[in-house]
């Protein structure tokens, strides 16, 4: 995936995200779970989708639908096939 499109997708996570929570418990896991997810794609997308960024989040997410969107980029080149 190029990185316009892994910027679109983020932007559709973080819509959905932000509905989800809506009505959701300040004090639950999964209000907790959910600003870090929050967090982690506007990191992805305050550094450009930078490569350190994407490595960064792949490594350090709890998230398995975000982790899923950035691990073909968190690859070396010669991982990802390219």
């Amino acid at each position: 995936m190029d990185k316009k499109k892994l910027e679109k997708k983020l932007l559709k996570f973080l819509a959905a995200k932000a509905t989800e929570m809506q009505g959701q418990d300040q004090e639950s896991m999964d209000y907790s779970t959910n600003i870090e997810e929050l967090a982690d794609c506007t990191f992805l997308l305050q550094n450009g989708l930078s490569d350190d960024a994407i490595i960064s989040v792949a490594n350090s997410t709890t998230s398995g639908r975000l982790y899923n969107l950035v691990k073909d980029l968190a690859k070396p080149e010669k991982e990802a096939g390219k």
